[in-house]
């Protein structure tokens, strides 16, 4: 009776135990089995995604798993110019090389003629940038509105309304504008000089680059608000030093701009958006206002189209994005390529004597510079075209196909395919400029001998719209420098230079900055 009685007790408890156990035997077998399921789809996936230039017989890099063949530049192991010059050199037979940004096929041009075809004979299909942020997505994101950043018809309706700003009346005032503000820069130069001191040029210089391009760009003076130039001096150097997560986003974006945008991610932080907001509206109201000195010709050009009822109004958002990208895009960009001029020039004492007797001749010692004795500085101007090509501002020119593309009968372009150009590999490539890793400015002396494809401000209808008053910038500094002191090499320079791998813009921005000495010059002298 008592065994009867323990099988009855004990039985079902055994049945439960039993079942339970098959359940969870079942859903680890159906948890696995689809987990198993989804790997094998997606390894198929991405194999057939990295079999995509293969299949069609066009050479190229191994790609990576997720990466494809962004792994060095994503682990900062090098910059994108210095990962792309090694595929230059494998494939230099090769008029083109396919590759993957992360998942994304892409094509790397080497071919000269084909890249004159893509910047300037069939520039319709090739019209665009490849967006790196979606500006429109949020009002973080806004403040990347700019020239550089739009596509197609507003891209072309925009360039119209800003290439007002570089008319030979406005870069008389820039002239003007540089030359006022460069006896503060002389003062603290002849301090240095007096004791024999080190000069980081990008604190040095960065400051009379940014104090001038506040008055040209925002129409106001810089010296009378410390607070504020400093708040712009932060802001501007965004794509020097990002912050490590708008780093990650930029790449994030990238990787996957569909799924960003389904998450509604931000690129930016919220202080870019919050500054630079009511900045801009105050600049609006001040540009206006009687006690306004000078007249900015952005700010102006903003106003003007703030209320139209046309494709061409600049609304809000977009008035932002411009006070914010017309400053990031020219006070860095000015001043790498000022630094790097008198770099070399400290590096080169007879390329500087070269072009301190021009300087002298042309200024005849007590004239003041202006537009026009600038432009009769023939070797001032082959240095800054030598400055460019050993240190291109953007190593590497992207263009995305806008419009299904023919190039030959291996190979046509599909609509939204990246497209990369080795701008700095073309520089250092022997066949185009000999001796490239001698800085020498007189091989831009004789303009009919350069390759046509030398591209420091781009090329074609989408090149920089201010590459001249970039290039002004540029002369000015270097002309009133040389003209007063000596620029002598320092130490303190790490050569060779090692380019910081974590900007996300200017590509031959130094790690560990740029450093000479300067000596007064003797009135004989």
């Amino acid at each position: 009776m008592r065994f009867w009685y323990f099988r009855t007790i004990r039985f079902p408890s055994f049945t439960v135990e039993m079942v339970d156990v098959s359940i969870t035997l079942y859903f680890w077998f159906f948890t696995t089995a689809i987990i198993c399921i989804l790997l094998g789809v997606t390894y198929e996936y991405f194999k057939k995604r990295y079999r995509y230039w293969s299949d069609i017989g066009i050479p190229g890099p191994k790609p990576t798993f997720i990466v494809g063949n962004m792994k060095e530049t994503l682990f900062l192991k090098c910059t994108e110019p210095e990962m792309t010059d090694e595929w230059y050199k494998d494939y230099r037979d090769k008029p083109y090389v396919g590759f993957y940004n992360f998942l994304k096929p892409s094509l790397f041009i080497i071919d000269p003629e084909l890249i004159r075809k893509i910047t300037e004979v069939d520039f319709n299909h090739f019209i665009d940038h490849p967006p790196f942020s979606d500006a429109g997505h949020s009002d973080n994101d806004a403040i990347m509105y700019s020239l550089f950043t739009m596509n197609g018809e507003n891209w072309k309706l925009k360039r119209s309304i800003f290439s007002k700003l570089f008319t030979p009346k406005k870069l008389r005032e820039q002239v003007e504008i540089f030359n006022h503000r460069y006896s503060s820069l002389k003062e603290e130069i002849e301090g240095l000089s007096e004791g024999s001191k080190d000069a980081d040029l990008s604190k040095l210089v960065g400051r009379y680059i940014l104090m001038g391009f506040g008055t040209i760009l925002y129409g106001i003076d810089l010296t009378k608000d410390e607070q504020l130039f400093e708040n712009l001096e932060k802001y501007s150097a965004m794509f020097l030093h990002p912050k490590f997560y708008t780093t990650l986003m930029f790449l994030f974006y990238t990787a996957s701009p569909e799924l960003f945008n389904y998450l509604r991610m931000k690129t930016f932080s919220s202080d870019f958006w919050d500054y630079f907001s009511p900045f801009t509206k105050k600049l609006l109201e001040y540009n206006k206002s009687p006690e306004n000195i000078y007249r900015s010709g952005l700010v102006s050009l903003i106003s003007q189209n703030q209320d139209l009822d046309s494709p061409s109004a600049i609304g809000h958002r977009e008035a932002v994005g411009h006070i914010f990208s017309f400053l990031s895009a020219s006070n860095h960009t000015t001043l790498t390529t000022v630094n790097y001029g008198l770099f070399l020039l400290a590096q080169h004492p007879q390329v500087q004597d070269k072009l301190r007797d021009e300087v002298d001749r042309v200024m005849k010692k007590n004239e003041e510079l202006t537009i026009e004795n600038i432009q009769d500085m023939a070797y001032l101007d082959a240095v800054l075209n030598e400055t460019m090509r050993l240190y291109p501002l953007l190593g590497i020119l992207k263009r995305i196909c806008t419009k299904e593309y023919h190039v030959d009968d291996r190979l046509t372009i599909p609509k939204g395919t990246d497209i990369f150009i080795p701008v700095q590999s073309i520089n250092m490539d022997p066949e185009y400029f000999q001796e490239p890793e001698t800085f020498h400015p007189e091989r831009f002396l004789n303009l009919e001998k350069l390759p046509s494809f030398f591209m420091p401000f781009g090329k074609g209808p989408r090149n920089c719209i201010g590459l001249r008053m970039a290039a002004i910038s540029f002369k000015i500094a270097v002309a009133r420098i040389i003209s007063d002191f000596i620029i002598l090499p320092s130490p303190k320079t790490t050569l060779p230079i090692k380019f910081d791998r974590k900007a996300l813009f200017i590509t031959c921005t130094p790690e560990d900055g740029l450093w000479v000495k300067f000596q007064k010059r003797d009135i004989g002298q």
